[in-house]
């Protein structure tokens, strides 16, 4: 048949529709508003369960029935899923295959809802429901469940899609709510998170606080610096295109760049209105002003200005210094953080405490706030405390506080500088990790400072390894530092010093334990720990029983010790007292009964000659221990009948404490006492005197002291 003129349709077949009068519709505004009000109701009532779409290539048909009928407390989110995935393909024209993965992620959605790796502690009814955390574990969940699919990714972006496209239209539904943020897609490597090798992970951390130390000395000599009030600005700047002013070092340079600047544009730019900051110093300013005039010589010195910074590889001959930051925001760096001089304290954070990302950069500007004393040695460490916002959840961190470049200290620097400058107009009230960003993209952004994100974290990362000549390991042209397998390295850390993996659960911020078992236990670097720890474990077992730390008395009182000592029976007593605790000789006998030798629950053979782990961090040498709550662990001490009342009472003490303490903070400082107290109990004969000692401990003139810590001598 003839092509008709203007067209390339080979065929005047008429469509059914054709030549039929359109329904005519009322444009009146009621009419309009009824119609818009129409469409903008939910209305789930028309969704079945049988899926029967048109695809590019093909029909796509899939029955959701079955799933229906064994979860039927999930209908309701089943047909509103449905819904939203049809909201989102209506008006796209895609293959068989991408419908297909649409509705696999539904039904693995309901599936993973409906599993042991479902949520625990939220009932997810609605898409309302589901919130960030939610997605990670279904992400998580894909990982694990179909180890190895390379759909995972599409399947799990599809869910997104189905939800996002219902909550961008329904958002003020109650049972929809207003659009989540999603975790990150599943890798099509599809593989748990393995952890950094040894020489990657010293080589970060050798790095990172290379950088530290160098910007924690920039920034306090620029202060010292401008302190001086004698500086006389030379009549004329000769400047090399490398920033070298009059033949001086590099050094001195800097320094008479800074303090031309300083003398030339005070307040610039941080405390200067955000026009007048964009202005100064811009081509088009320089341009303006005369070739001899002072403020256009020290604008052209600040755009030449570098700082520099050694690599930090120790292993190379040659050291030669790159370039740290360059021109106008080398000269910023001196007073206020860029993204290059901040990103080494964010990762030396990550290093040594083990938080992911996000709790790290909870942190306030008010960095006070987020610390707490410590119980255990307040003189010597505090507790550090982050925010999990996306599982309302803290995560704590004992630091030390006397050691300079202890996280304690390195984020006091942080605050320090950062809230110097809260007077600023540009200064961002509540963040710690605030940054000048680039001069060029101030104008972009309306804004000279601007908080560190993790996409920021990305970038940085990957210029912080490309200045310390660092190499991942993986296959990416540009790879970043990963906050996740940063966590996995220092999980594999903390079992290398040999924390339970029940330890590092509550100090990595986990829930339950099998989140950390599953996502951060199950590398190649904790197997090869845990064959390492098996063999080491099988030589020691038998060590580990009979060198038991607290030495226990059960044959004789303290009290009949005493009345021993007169009479004529006394050196028979002391004999089987010798034998009982395995002393070098009665001496020591005359030593426990003597004031030296009490502490608020057990006798002590030698309070100078601790034996608990990690004695040697907190007690001297030659100063007698007074850490009285670590007594149960110490071969030194000795346990007599009298002491059982006191010791019923302090674990119970330690466990009401329990329920008021975060479980981080109880962990690290009552858990291993409480173990050690309970074995002492459990393992005490005859087990009658245990039990009278549980009756006593109900009266108070056995509770004793939160910290028991006695003087330092």
């Amino acid at each position: 048949m003839a092509r008709s003129p203007f067209t390339k349709k080979s065929s005047s077949k008429q469509s059914p529709r054709q030549g039929q009068p359109r329904p005519k519709l009322s444009n009146d505004t009621e009419s309009l508003q009824a119609r818009a009000a129409r469409r903008r109701r939910f209305d789930i009532s028309h969704i079945t369960f049988e899926v029967n779409n048109r695809a590019s290539n093909g029909k796509f048909q899939r029955s959701l029935s079955y799933l229906a009928e064994k979860f039927e407390h999930h209908q309701t989110l089943l047909k509103q899923l449905l819904f939203g995935a049809e909201i989102y393909y209506a008006k796209r024209h895609v293959t068989y295959q991408t419908q297909q993965n649409a509705y696999y992620g539904i039904e693995d959605f309901v599936k993973f809802l409906n599993s042991e790796k479902g949520p625990e502690q939220k009932k997810i009814s609605t898409v309302a429901d589901i919130d960030f955390q939610t997605t990670r574990n279904f992400s998580a969940y894909l990982l694990e469940r179909f180890s190895g699919r390379t759909s995972n990714r599409k399947i799990y972006s599809s869910l997104k899609h189905a939800v996002s496209a219902l909550q961008e239209k329904y958002k003020d539904e109650p049972s929809i709510g207003k659009k989540i943020e999603w975790s990150l897609t599943p890798r099509t490597s599809d593989t748990p998170s393995e952890s950094y090798s040894d020489q990657i992970f010293n080589r970060l951390l050798e790095a990172s606080f290379t950088d530290i130390k160098y910007v924690m000395k920039l920034m306090t000599d620029y202060q010292k610096l401008i302190s001086d009030s004698s500086f006389d600005l030379p009549s004329k700047l000769k400047i090399t295109k490398d920033g070298i002013v009059n033949r001086n070092t590099r050094e001195q340079s800097n320094s008479i760049i800074l303090l031309a600047g300083k003398k030339t544009f005070p307040g610039w730019p941080l405390y200067t209105s955000f026009d007048e900051a964009s202005q100064i110093t811009s081509n088009e300013w320089m341009k303006s002003l005369p070739v001899k005039d002072v403020k256009r010589q020290v604008s052209r010195a600040i755009a030449s200005m570098r700082v520099q910074c050694v690599n930090s590889d120790i292993s190379k001959k040659n050291q030669v210094a790159t370039d740290f930051e360059v021109g106008k925001i080398a000269y910023i760096a001196h007073d206020f953080f860029t993204t290059q001089t901040l990103y080494p304290f964010i990762l030396f954070v990550q290093l040594n405490t083990g938080w992911n990302q996000e709790t790290v950069l909870s942190l306030t500007d008010d960095f006070e706030t987020h610390v707490a004393e410590d119980l255990v040695d307040p003189d010597q460490y505090v507790l550090i405390y982050g925010t999990k916002n996306r599982t309302e959840t803290a995560q704590a961190h004992r630091s030390n506080k006397v050691h300079p470049y202890s996280v304690y200290n390195v984020l006091r620097f942080v605050s320090e500088r950062v809230r110097a400058h809260k007077e600023s107009p540009h200064f961002r009230t509540g963040f710690l990790w605030q940054v000048v960003i680039q001069k060029n993209l101030w104008n972009k952004y309306g804004s000279l400072i601007t908080e560190i994100d993790a996409k920021n974290c990305g970038a940085a990362s990957r210029v912080f390894l490309s200045r310390h000549s660092i190499t991942l390991d993986g296959d990416a042209k540009s790879p970043a530092i990963e906050s996740r397998r940063l966590r996995t390295t220092w999980e594999t850390k903390r079992k290398e010093q040999g924390l339970s993996i029940g330890e590092i659960s509550p100090m990595m911020g986990h829930a339950n334990l099998e989140t950390t078992v599953t996502y951060y236990d199950s590398d190649s670097g904790c197997t090869s720990l845990r064959n390492k720890s098996l063999r080491k474990l099988q030589n020691q077992w038998t060590e580990d029983f009979t060198n038991y730390g607290v030495r226990l008395a059960t044959s004789i009182a303290l009290s009949d010790l005493r009345n021993a000592t007169n009479l004529a029976n006394a050196s028979r007593v002391k004999s089987r007292l010798v034998n009982e605790l395995k002393l070098v000789d009665e001496q020591q006998i005359i030593h426990l009964l003597s004031p030296q030798g009490q502490t608020f629950i057990v006798a002590c053979l030698d309070s100078k000659k601790p034996s608990w782990e990690g004695h040697e961090r907190f007690v001297s040498e030659s100063k007698r221990c007074s850490f009285f709550n670590r007594c149960c662990m110490c071969r030194q001490a000795v346990i007599f009948r009298e002491a059982l009342p006191f010791i019923a009472r302090r674990v119970d003490d330690l466990i009401r404490l329990k329920s008021r303490l975060n479980v981080i903070e109880w962990t690290s400082n009552y858990g291993d006492e409480l173990a050690a107290w309970e074995q002492i109990l459990n393992q005490w004969n005859p087990q009658e005197q245990v039990l009278d000692a549980k009756v006593l401990a109900k009266n108070d003139v056995y509770a004793l002291p939160l910290t028991m810590r006695g003087s330092n001598e």
